[in-house]
């Protein structure tokens, strides 16, 4: 620390002659590295103490983090970081994807992940969010594992097939909110221009000019004694150059390899962190676990914490049913209330829900998951396996003899030969055990979905990218229901219900809604079909009927001989699905929305389709080319019917002529005035 002001103090603090923080110091291990390195102490540096960085020699350091200890902070929640490259093995997926599951990684840098037709693949059984480049011709490099209780936002000016950022929303131990900005990067040994690329550079200077923290984790296939490779080479010069025109520091510590083979064994995999952010990074190492990869995991902590407790539920399949009619029953003893007025529905749909709510509380307890603890397909003869490579790997790695690297070569062959036949052999059971069509239709979904793609970063009209959810969300919106905005009222808008309904209208409704009708609309829905934001699902309903008949039969006659809607009822939660088969999800359009409603509202609409249907529909039915929304008819009918009376034209020797016309967004286009 020549000429910076900075000294040591009784081997136990850093002071700062200009005043800045004094910053408590735990010893581990040895201060001074012999060899190459001699002299050079190995210390942490302190957050805006010494205006600069240290000196030696007059060369400039660029806050290597060494072994030297640890800061003392206050306790708080971490986020686990894994860092690895695959080098594209199917066996080094599994173990990565095993170790995300049991050991609960909150965030996990790849390099060379296993890719299959443009998709990474291996990781879907974990929760969580896969980032990468997708629309690439050639196959990724890179790519991002995010835990689902962390939030993440894809940056897609930083997403190329060699580098990757997200921008991560964490906190503090006094629970400010922090953003971080995390990237995984590969830098090619072949590549013809001098480490880093230019994207990696513009990602620097990018997260310098905006103050956003970076952490890199990257396979830099560069050599330097600094970070405690056994040479430099010029690949390691040129990195370290620009790393002192940076605020980066190496966060590397000791020299275990993380690149090793029987021929050698080096340092090459970075893991780089900005000034502001690096003193929080702990428990930075080379872990011991065999990879299956000649790259070693690497493994450190991020002292910010994230909304990542114990997430509680309650399962509705173990409602206590008995108890839930009960506790129903004491709530709706009352007679149902009398709506003559729009304020008389709503306050009527008010007290169904909440005593329904409340009910479903009283008889489900809340449970807490804490997450996958095992693997499916793991078993005793694979850890037995497991150990034995490990053991070998310690002796190849203690003797460094021609045959011991043999023996462990061989002894991670069996490893990757026994992982294939167990997840084989698991997935055989698995799709054994399925008896019915709906659990066969059910898997088919979920194996065509992409599992580890969510809303991100989406491309504006205008070209540019959205910079974080709200612009996205928006863009979404915007999209999908144009003309629509934050409409947020306590009162029916003017001209929506009729000022005291005529006797005809509550004779209309009395046949609409009878007594027969609502236990047939409420009994064929599936019972745990996804609520609505009212939280009602359709077993609380049909469990639940015999105390809520009465009321629902007086506020339905209600809501359509008023024709009006609850303003509860009208509140839909949207999901964006991604389309299947892209290639990229990138823009609104590659997105379909989900409108999830309430079960009350569904029933009421029912109940007046069965109404037109076996009334007016009767009279006058639709046309026999009608085939949409028609019991027996879809999509599959109207192309059998355009076939045959094509074949029909063209084997009578005539010509067949089709007009084909698609109106782009016609139902998110029709306006509430039509």
């Amino acid at each position: 620390s020549k000429g910076r002001g900075l000294r040591r103090s009784s081997g136990t603090q850093f002071r700062c002659n200009g005043g800045g923080p004094t910053l408590r110091w735990r010893p581990r291990g040895v201060g001074i590295r012999t060899g190459a390195l001699a002299g050079r102490t190995r210390c942490r540096r302190a957050v805006g103490s010494c205006g600069g960085p240290w000196l030696r020699d007059g060369v400039r350091a660029v806050g290597i983090f060494r072994g030297g200890g640890s800061l003392s902070t206050s306790v708080m929640d971490k986020v686990t970081f894994l860092q690895s490259n695959l080098q594209h093995s199917k066996g080094a997926t599994c173990l990565i994807g095993r170790q995300l599951s049991v050991k609960q990684t909150g965030v996990c840098l790849i390099q060379e992940p296993w890719v299959y037709k443009g998709r990474v693949r291996g990781l879907s059984q974990v929760e969580g969010s896969l980032y990468y480049k997708r629309d690439s011709q050639l196959s990724t490099r890179t790519c991002i594992y995010v835990d689902r209780r962390i939030e993440s936002y894809l940056m897609a000016d930083f997403c190329f097939r060699d580098l990757v950022a997200l921008r991560l929303q964490l906190k503090d131990g006094k629970g400010r909110s922090r953003q971080l900005v995390v990237c995984s990067a590969y830098l090619p040994y072949d590549s013809e221009e001098a480490p880093p690329p230019r994207e990696l550079a513009e990602l620097i200077e990018h997260c310098r000019s905006e103050r956003l923290p970076l952490v890199v984790g990257c396979d830099a296939n560069a050599h330097h004694v600094v970070w405690g490779s056994t040479d430099t080479n010029s690949r390691g010069e040129h990195i370290l150059e620009y790393l002192q025109t940076t605020d980066l520091n190496v966060l590397n510590q000791g020299a275990t390899p993380t690149f090793v083979t029987s021929r050698r064994q080096e340092v090459i995999d970075l893991t780089l962190g900005s000034f502001s952010i690096a003193h929080m990074i702990s428990n930075w190492r080379v872990s011991d676990e065999p990879s299956l990869s000649d790259h070693r995991h690497i493994l450190f902590q991020l002292n910010l914490s994230f909304n990542g407790g114990p997430c509680r539920f309650r399962n509705p399949r173990t409602t206590n049913w008995d108890c839930y009619v009960e506790k129903l029953t004491e709530r709706l003893d009352k007679p149902p209330l009398l709506c003559r007025k729009a304020g008389q529905v709503e306050e009527a749909a008010a007290m169904i829900s909440d005593a329904i709510t409340a009910s479903f509380e009283d008889s489900c307890k809340l449970r807490t998951v804490r997450g996958m603890k095992r693997t499916p397909w793991w078993n005793s003869d694979l850890e037995k396996v497991r150990k034995e490579v490990r053991r070998l790997f310690n002796r190849a790695m203690r003797t460094k003899l021609p045959a011991d690297w043999e023996d462990h070569k061989l002894a991670q062959r069996r490893y990757k030969d026994h992982i294939r036949r167990s997840k084989r052999g698991s997935w055989r059971t698995f799709c054994g055990n399925m008896e019915g069509l709906p659990e066969v239709q059910k898997l088919r979904k979920i194996l065509l979905k992409d599992p580890g793609q969510k809303v991100g970063t989406l491309r504006l009209p205008c070209g540019r990218f959205t910079s974080n959810a709200g612009e996205a969300l928006t863009c979404l919106l915007e999209t999908h229901f144009p003309g629509s905005g934050d409409y947020v009222t306590s009162e029916p808008p003017e001209g929506a219900t009729r000022v005291g309904a005529r006797p005809i209208d509550w004779r209309v409704a009395a046949g609409v809604v009878t007594e027969g009708s609502l236990r047939w609309a409420i009994n064929t829905f599936s019972p745990f079909k996804s609520a609505g934001p009212d939280g009602i699902f359709p077993a609380l309903l049909q469990k639940g009927l015999e105390p809520l008949l009465l009321h629902l039969l007086h506020l339905f006659r209600a809501s359509v001989a008023l024709g009006y809607i609850p303003i509860s009822w009208r509140r839909v939660r949207v999901v964006y699905l991604p389309k299947p088969g892209r290639t990229k999800y990138d823009t609104a359009k590659d997105y379909r929305p989900i409108s999830l409603s309430s079960f009350l509202l569904k029933a009421v609409e029912k109940l007046v389709d069965a109404y037109i249907r076996n009334g007016a529909l009767v009279l006058r039915p639709l046309h026999p080319f009608q085939h949409a929304y028609r019991a027996g008819m879809s999509t599959e009918t109207a192309l059998h019917s355009l076939v045959c009376r094509l074949e029909r034209g063209m084997s009578a020797g005539g010509v067949a002529l089709g007009a084909f016309l698609d109106i782009e967004g016609a139902f998110n286009n029709t306006t509430f005035d039509s």
